[in-house]
């Protein structure tokens, strides 16, 4: 009644070197799946608030934010909801039919008559979709950062920047199993794992450059004390041809021009600065910046600068003078924050220029993977929104695309309501954003009694979607149709009624009459439509009305009064009794 299986490293070993990976990869793989799982097949983590829905050896996590409806999309895996009652996601009894996995009194076990081959051959597929079969991640700058447990993981670096200690002693020992019992994978001259982190001071220079975004002066300082801290003698496993966490922000930003260096070359080439006059951008929506944590437009930050009108968001220190040559850089760094900047050539040169230094061809390479970070998460989560099903692959694709050309989230609505698989009638995916929308904007014909084209839904749906119009925009032009058509309450619906709700005021006449409800958005929405043109209509005369319908006529109501009616007669001529 289901089994408790775990794999041995050694046998885990075997199988990942069958699949060609390297003696590096192997051992990293080993140590990551010793702290993701202690190498049992039946490892779950579900977990809404961390944002975990992970399975299995190497903890596969089937998240949105992770990727989980493509991941299982290509694992065959079918899509509903998940543990936590999330839509268009994979739920806990597909995943665990995948894993070969069964619930039995809280615990996670191995279903009965699994050989351990099929475990095996069930995990490593789960690992080829999230990494083994994906060159742009195993050839990065930092190719293990899937997992939270590796040093080269965001989540690991934020945690030690905290001042976390506990995951960097799990990683050591970890590590330290790994390349003690797997010596035998360790090259000549190759290094074991790394079971140190950075350095405590480089944690403070780190979280200092994070405090310092919006004055990029003080960023280029902080870069070079890193340099410093790293290249010092006692360095804790000081590392090669790698760059800090801030020289990463400060590339992508643009404040740093040239390929990463090794540890103790000289300093890095700093952007040209200039002066531009931005008054122009007074006002437009594209010049937004974010600065301290608030969104300000470019030029009401910098006159706030000017006045020192910026209060608690910054100490005394940061203002400049009127002659400082950081000012004009200053100003240029948040230039280049805008979607102004984003749109332009020059932007779009300095996005080319970059991702031509950062690989050849159309290879992703890590740093190109780096780069196009944000607009991944981005893309990732208008895609799921959408209900656009796509591969890794043609999602990193249009990632790029989407970067190099500078497009805004209304952008890319606007790129993918083109394409011709792209769906916002009746066969739009279900548990998307567009199906919402499409049920809101029927919802809204609904209630002004407009039974719509479907090609007009579709249109407005799309208009809906790619931000051109509101729902609000929507019901307001219904709501002017229907004082049109409705002359005589006209002044109920410009006061926000609609002609559902006018029509709901008679349904209790319309059930004592005929017995049951109204459906005045379906079959009686003719009648109801005359009732409003009319506008004559009264509680009596309604009732009236449909006393005289041959619909009353068939109703249990009508029937019930013939038959009484009958009687009276019968008793009346003495035929009855």
């Amino acid at each position: 009644m289901g089994q408790r299986l775990s794999i041995s490293p050694e046998t885990l070993r075997d199988v990942l070197a069958a699949e060609g990976l390297t003696n590096e990869e192997i051992r990293n793989l080993l140590a990551i799946s010793r702290g993701e799982s202690g190498y049992f097949f039946g490892a779950v983590n579900q977990k809404a608030s961390s944002g975990d829905d992970s399975w299995g050896l190497f903890q596969i996590n089937f998240r949105k934010a992770a990727g989980g409806k493509s991941r299982a999309n290509q694992l065959g895996i079918p899509i509903s909801r998940a543990f936590d009652g999330e839509k268009d996601l994979p739920s806990t009894k597909d995943l665990a039919d995948y894993f070969l996995l069964e619930k039995r009194d809280g615990e996670w076990l191995v279903q009965d008559g699994v050989t351990e081959k099929e475990l095996i051959k069930r995990n490593l597929d789960a690992l080829a979709i999230m990494w083994t079969d994906l060159p742009n991640v195993r050839n990065s700058d930092r190719p293990f950062k899937p997992w939270s447990v590796h040093p080269d993981s965001k989540a690991y670096r934020d945690a030690s920047k905290k001042g976390a200690t506990a995951h960097e002693r799990k990683w050591e020992e970890d590590s330290t199993f790994v390349n003690e019992r797997f010596s035998d994978l360790l090259g000549e001259g190759e290094a074991t794992l790394s079971s140190t982190g950075p350095s405590e001071r480089e944690i403070q220079l780190e979280n200092e450059f994070d405090a310092n975004k919006g004055n990029p002066f003080r960023q280029r300082q902080i870069i070079n004390e890193i340099l410093i801290e790293r290249n010092r003698e006692g360095y804790p496993n000081p590392p090669v041809d790698s760059v800090s966490a801030a020289e990463e922000t400060a590339i992508e930003q643009g404040l740093l021009d040239d390929e990463p260096k090794n540890i103790g070359d000289p300093q890095r080439v700093i952007n040209p600065e200039y002066t531009q006059d931005y008054e122009f951008l007074r006002g437009n929506p594209d010049a937004e910046v974010e600065f301290a944590g608030q969104t300000f437009n470019i030029i009401d930050l910098i006159e706030a600068e000017r006045d020192r009108e910026l209060g608690d968001l910054v100490d005394a220190s940061f203002y400049f003078d009127p002659s400082d040559p950081r000012y004009d850089a200053w100003v240029q760094g948040l230039y280049e924050q805008t979607q102004h900047y984003a749109k332009s050539a020059q932007g779009r040169a300095d996005r080319e220029n970059n991702w031509f230094k950062s690989g050849e061809g159309d290879e992703l390479t890590g740093r190109r993977l780096d780069l196009i970070e944000d607009t991944i998460t981005r893309v990732e989560q208008l895609f799921d929104d959408a209900g656009i099903v796509a591969t890794e692959t043609e999602i990193l694709e249009f990632a790029r695309d989407a970067w190099l050309a500078g497009w805004s989230d209304d952008a890319i609505r606007d790129e993918l309501s083109d394409r011709e698989d792209m769906e916002f009638g009746a066969d739009v995916a279900l548990a998307s954003e567009i199906n919402a929308n499409r049920q809101d904007i029927q919802s809204k014909y609904r209630q002004y009694l407009v039974d719509p084209d479907p090609d007009v839904i579709s249109e407005q749906n799309r208009r809906l979607w790619r931000g051109e119009t509101t729902l609000e925009n929507i019901e307001a032009g219904l709501a002017s149709q229907s004082a049109d058509l409705y002359p005589a309450f006209a002044d109920r619906i410009e006061a926000g009624r609609t002609p559902l709700d006018i029509l709901g005021s008679y349904s209790s006449i319309f059930r004592a009459v005929m017995g049951y409800s109204p459906e005045w958005d379906g079959a009686h929405m003719s009648m109801g439509v005359d009732m409003l043109k009319d506008g004559n209509i009264t509680g009596a005369n309604f009732a009236t009305f449909l006393r005289s319908t041959d619909e009353y006529d068939m109703t249990p109501n009508a029937i019930n009064n013939a038959y009484r009616l009958i009687g009276t007669i019968g008793e009346t001529m003495g035929v009855m009794p």
